[in-house]
């Protein structure tokens, strides 16, 4: 099983990585400037657009990975999504999410949002709908959609989430069900009868 202190390096990886982006583009900004190889209002721009990238993906970090959880609605949590570099190619259809959602279910459907984002490699659709109450029903739709291979053992096996913690390009499924699972949630694949229509959508509700 992998350990806490492997978990933590694979977060501390994948934060590095995603962080990488708008640093180096403020950075390489910054020098052009100083330099004198690019005017000085285009500078300011492609400064400011990468200040704010870098802002909200921090953002996106400390609402669903960290402990500082707070209720969001469904705006603040497409919000929160929408920064995210997989969400230029996807549709956000949160009209149907209704209310405000508290702390720890915010932060577990932001990182099932975050997962679904990773299981539409060439874009598509993510819908929610639901409430606090009733639990929050999520589908994807899009060329080559589809959850991880063994994703319904990680939702019922805490001990195969964690030996599925190999490296920070796989950590998003059993992160999210180590989230769920410790933070009294639970997540149902809800299986249909039509078997052509795409990967199955899953329910978040209260355990």
């Amino acid at each position: 099983m992998t350990s806490p202190l492997k978990l933590a390096e694979i977060i501390s990886a994948r934060v590095c990585h995603d962080l990488a982006g708008p640093i180096g583009t403020l950075t390489a900004t910054l020098e052009m400037v100083a330099e004198g190889g690019v005017d000085a209002a285009e500078a300011l721009e492609i400064a400011r657009d990468a200040a704010n990238s870098l802002q909200s993906r921090l953002r996106f970090i400390r609402a669903a990975w960290s402990i500082d959880g707070a209720e969001l609605d469904a705006a603040a949590i497409q919000g929160c999504c929408g920064c995210l570099p997989q969400a230029r190619k996807t549709v956000f259809r949160f009209e149907a999410l209704i209310g405000h959602f508290a702390a720890p279910m915010s932060r577990g459907l932001l990182n099932l949002t975050m997962l679904g984002l990773e299981c539409l490699p060439r874009g598509g659709t993510i819908r929610l709908a639901g409430n606090q109450e009733d639990g929050a029903v999520m589908t994807i739709d899009g060329p080559g959609a589809a959850w991880p291979t063994g994703f319904a053992g990680l939702l019922t096996d805490e001990d195969a989430s964690w030996a599925a913690l190999r490296d920070s390009r796989s950590l998003q499924a059993p992160l999210t069900s180590l989230i769920l699972r410790h933070s009294g949630l639970k997540l149902q694949l809800l299986m249909t009868a039509d078997h052509s229509a795409g990967p199955p959508p899953v329910l978040l509700a209260q355990a």
